[in-house]
């Protein structure tokens, strides 16, 4: 990695309780609503499992070295569901409406 890009992966990175997130550089949106997630008065236990989650759709997305089957298409709307389920339990579903878009561009990439 360029030394400019690697200050771009890590700035676009959120710590949310304990948990490092790791591929939130897909996803501004997440990146902006889960700097402040504390800020909200949010169950941070829920607020980390859910970012858990987003950083494996994230990964499944971004993933350059393999090519995308069926399969991931529906693994990631079955962790989209789930993510959404959570935010809704957090009182957050409209923040959380750019999780379809990862789906959807998975779905695009599959065989």
């Amino acid at each position: 990695l360029r030394p400019s890009r690697f200050v771009a992966f890590v700035r676009d990175e959120v710590k949310v309780s304990d948990y490092q997130t790791r591929h939130f550089d897909m996803c501004p949106g997440a990146t902006a609503l889960y700097k402040d997630i504390e800020g909200k008065g949010v169950d941070m236990d829920l607020a980390e499992r859910t970012a858990k989650m987003q950083d494996v759709l994230f990964y499944l997305e971004k993933d350059p070295d393999r090519s995308h089957v069926e399969e991931d298409a529906v693994m990631a709307q079955a962790v989209a569901d789930q993510i959404m389920d959570m935010a809704g339990m957090m009182g957050l579903t409209n923040e959380h409406q750019y999780v379809q878009g990862h789906v959807d561009a998975i779905k695009e990439r599959t065989d």
